[in-house]
């Protein structure tokens, strides 16, 4: 979970999966959800659901069950808004900074166009994060109810062994 923390202020992932600079929704503009997508798919749960011995879950048609859905991707990208580059000072941002790898990435103010969205927020399980709440908030929240999800030891888990280049056996 610590580690989840740090790669979601990290400014370099910020910057490569477009979460730095991210605004709220304001009229036809939605949050980037590069990240959000990435979180999931590569971070924690993956695409599928599984087994505990990293077998996939198949629904009655025998298809794979999906984590999760583009439901779940906007309201995960909504989380990652009104985050930009510290600065080299390290003063408090006062709207989006430019490129600044040296410290993690500081939220932004929030306007009634920019910034973190602070509307209520329907996460994974069906938990709902309530309006109101300041980015961190909002961003500790969504990696808690990532990383406490059912598939996220089994995927990691599984990700290892196949990096390590070993293999799952499974049991009949």
């Amino acid at each position: 979970e610590d580690l989840l923390r740090r790669v979601t202020y990290n400014p370099a992932m910020g910057n490569y999966l477009d979460a730095v600079n991210n605004d709220r929704p304001s009229g036809t503009r939605v949050p980037n959800e590069n990240y959000a997508r990435e979180i999931l798919q590569l971070f924690t749960i993956g695409l599928d659901e599984l087994n505990a011995n990293g077998t996939k879950i198949l629904d009655a048609s025998g298809m794979p069950v999906p984590t999760y859905d583009q439901t779940d991707i906007a309201e995960f990208a909504r989380v990652f808004t009104g985050y930009t580059y510290a600065n080299a000072a390290g003063t408090a941002a006062t709207g989006k900074q430019g490129r600044y790898y040296g410290a993690p990435m500081v939220p932004y103010p929030t306007t009634t166009t920019a910034g973190h969205d602070p509307n209520a927020k329907t996460l994974l399980n069906g938990v709902t994060l309530p309006a109101g709440q300041t980015g961190k908030q909002d961003i500790d929240a969504a990696i808690r109810n990532a990383f406490l999800h059912a598939n996220t030891g089994v995927f990691i888990s599984k990700q290892l062994i196949h990096m390590m280049g070993g293999d799952i056996a499974v049991a009949s």
